[in-house]
């Protein structure tokens, strides 16, 4: 598909998203594209062994679809305040 989000390395993705986060169990929301939505879906598909989104060590993250983020677009947020954003195949902030 031309111009999907891919996610190559998922595990290392996830690493670098929660990079900088304290390590306590907090309560995220990740806010995404649909086409974010289906990227992670194969990414994590892909991974060997399975990695799974949140967890004990960062929390958990409620995913929500916002198409108004364009494509690839996401945003991290903890309490409503955007903490990471980027694009997939971009630069996050």
């Amino acid at each position: 598909m031309v111009g999907a989000a891919v996610i190559p390395d998922f595990g290392g993705w996830l690493l670098e998203l929660m990079e900088g986060q304290p390590p306590v169990p907090r309560q995220y929301e990740f806010h995404c594209h649909p086409d974010v939505v289906l990227a992670l879906r194969e990414a994590s598909d892909r991974q060997e062994p399975p990695v799974r989104v949140g967890g004990p060590l960062f929390g958990s993250a409620a995913i929500t679809v916002n198409r108004e983020l364009g494509p690839g677009g996401w945003e991290l947020r903890e309490n409503g305040q955007v903490v990471k954003s980027g694009r997939i195949g971009g630069e996050h902030g």
